[in-house]
């Protein structure tokens, strides 16, 4: 069973509107909202990756009204009076939301770019002869990209004066550690209490591969992110927090993407301080590189992997208390969703194993390429997973005789009181200039 192009539009728009609504009408805990400029086009100190997620946000939308066969500037007021009453609500009714006229102008460009993939389908569903081409050119281009984001995710600490504070309470949404700081050494630097580092510049460059080693008393283990120690600068903007949540040890220091204006994850090491017995003194020792990162804990030494191309989905947006199995099926889904494109494109079983052996080539040997440890098993299984996906996709709504035409659109030539003759021989149209 084949499922029309009307069928897939539809769906298209009664998805992304619900999409859109799950994602902007749901309250934020904790978040008070209007902290930015009404009338900023990129806003805040993430706001690239908002302005980003909202034209992908929208993008859906807008695809479903281009197959329902609607105007481009049809697909511009939708998504425009959508955003519009989505952002009316932000402003009174939805708690923690802030409404901007920069969120107005990516939803609205999201909508009309949606709309331009949906009528340029002759590209992305190609004729068998130009298809494997396509399908394989997509995929390193897919896999180029996530190398290209994960450059993002390496530390980037800013010009400035720091600040060392120990068990702070920092707000948004965090906790306060309740055990104490005696010692704090960052490589060779020692410090014996908080306050205003004098050698920062020294400390910004030991930042780049970071050597901890913080001496305390332990405390109960928090039920969200609680700042063991921090270092901000004289803007109180964050430069790096070392953490415990629950058991977990959280790392979270200013990458490259924070400096672009995107959103990026911490590193976390899951059960990492489940040893720790409250009110015992302990020393923790911290490394990282952006291969691996390693915790040394009463003589016993743990090391687990650093950024990995999966994890390049917390650009766009990152929930700071997700934990491991959140984090996992995010990186599988959305590896998953930028190779399934790839997989839509391919016209058959040969050229599909070409781009499985291509992406799990680059994938594996790109990112020791960059100094990141290799793509782990899980992320290639959903790249391939993706591949697979996309392609059986193609074929529910490919046409009736299994190729790659598009449907729904006359050729170049062809309109109203036009009609075509079929050149059986050939399996040509034609209209004669007399237009019958």
């Amino acid at each position: 069973m084949r499922i029309g192009q009307k069928q897939i539009g539809a769906g298209l728009v009664v998805l992304g509107a619900l999409a859109i609504a799950a994602a902007t009408l749901t309250p934020v805990p904790g978040s008070m909202g209007g902290g930015t400029s009404r009338i900023c086009l990129i806003c805040h100190d993430r706001g690239m990756a908002d302005f980003v997620s909202n034209i992908i946000l929208f993008a859906p939308l807008g695809l479903g009204l281009a197959l329902l066969g609607r105007r481009w500037y049809f697909a511009l007021a939708v998504g425009a009076l959508y955003s519009l009453t989505v952002e009316s609500l932000q402003l009174d009714v939805i708690a923690g939301r802030d409404a901007n006229f920069g969120d107005l102008v990516a939803n609205s460009l999201g909508a009309v770019t949606g709309w331009f993939f949906g009528v340029t389908r002759s590209w992305w569903r190609p004729t068998p002869d130009r298809a494997a081409t396509r399908a394989i050119g997509v995929t390193v281009a897919g896999s180029a990209l996530l190398l290209a984001a994960l450059v993002l995710l390496r530390p980037a600490p800013q010009e400035a004066t720091y600040y060392l504070q120990w068990t702070p309470a920092l707000g948004g949404g965090m906790h306060i550690y309740l055990g104490e700081v005696t010692e704090t050494r960052i490589g060779p630097l020692h410090f014996d209490g908080p306050g205003k580092i004098a050698a920062s510049d020294s400390v910004r460059a030991l930042l780049h591969r970071p050597d901890w080693a913080v001496t305390f008393r332990a405390g109960l283990p928090p039920r969200r992110i609680a700042p063991i120690v921090s270092i901000y600068d004289e803007e109180q903007d964050e430069v790096v927090v070392l953490a415990a949540a629950g058991h977990d040890l959280v790392y979270r220091q200013r990458l490259l993407a924070n400096q672009l204006l995107f959103d990026g994850a911490d590193l976390r090491m899951a059960s990492a301080l489940q040893a720790l017995q409250p009110g015992r003194n302990v020393v923790l020792q911290y490394r990282q590189t952006l291969r691996e990162q390693c915790l040394t804990l009463d003589g016993a030494r743990t090391c687990e992997r650093g950024y990995t191309v999966g994890d390049t989905w917390s650009l766009l947006m990152f929930p700071d208390n997700w934990g491991f199995t959140e984090r996992t099926v995010m990186a599988f889904a959305f590896l998953s969703g930028l190779f399934g494109l790839g997989g839509f494109l391919s016209p058959g079983a040969r050229t599909l194993a070409v781009q499985a052996a291509l992406a799990v080539g680059v994938l594996l040997a790109g990112p020791p390429l960059l100094g990141y440890a290799p793509t782990p098993p899980v992320q290639l299984l959903a790249a391939l997973t993706g591949l697979v996906a996309g392609w059986t996709i193609a074929q529910f709504t490919s046409g009736k005789d299994g190729g790659r035409e598009p449907s729904g659109f006359a050729p170049s030539g062809a309109g109203p009181g036009r009609p075509r003759l079929k050149d059986v021989s050939s399996a040509r149209s034609y209209t004669r200039s007399d237009g019958t």
